[in-house]
C-alpha cells in the first residue's frame, strides 16, 4: 500500500480488503475509465474498470488492480507507470 499513498494517492482511493489478489480502488476525481484503462495498457500496465465486475450499473467509478504476477521489486516502477496514465486522461 505504501507504493499506492506514495505515486496513486491524488488519483485512488484503495478500498481495504484482507484477501485475494486484485485491490478495488474509487477514483478521487473524474477519470474516464475507458481511457485510463487504454492510457495505462499502452504502458504496458492492465488495469480493469470496476464495472466490469458489477452485475449492475453502479455510480462509483474505479478500477481493478492486480498483484498476483507482479515482483515485488516492479511494484513501486509500476505504480509510477500508473500514475503517468493518469495524468494523461483526469480531467483537472
Amino acid at each position: 500500500m505504501h507504493n499506492i499513498d506514495k505515486h496513486l494517492a491524488e488519483f485512488i482511493s484503495p478500498i481495504p480488503t484482507a484477501t485475494g489478489f486484485h485491490l478495488l480502488n474509487l477514483f478521487r476525481q473524474e477519470t474516464d475509465e475507458a481511457a485510463l484503462t487504454e492510457a495505462a495498457a499502452d504502458r504496458g500496465i492492465l488495469v480493469r474498470p470496476l464495472a466490469n465486475y458489477c452485475a449492475a450499473p453502479v455510480s462509483e467509478r474505479g478500477i481493478a488492480l492486480g498483484y498476483g504476477c507482479i515482483r515485488p521489486h516492479e511494484f513501486d516502477a509500476s505504480c509510477a507507470t500508473l500514475a503517468d496514465a493518469f495524468r494523461a486522461v483526469t480531467k483537472v
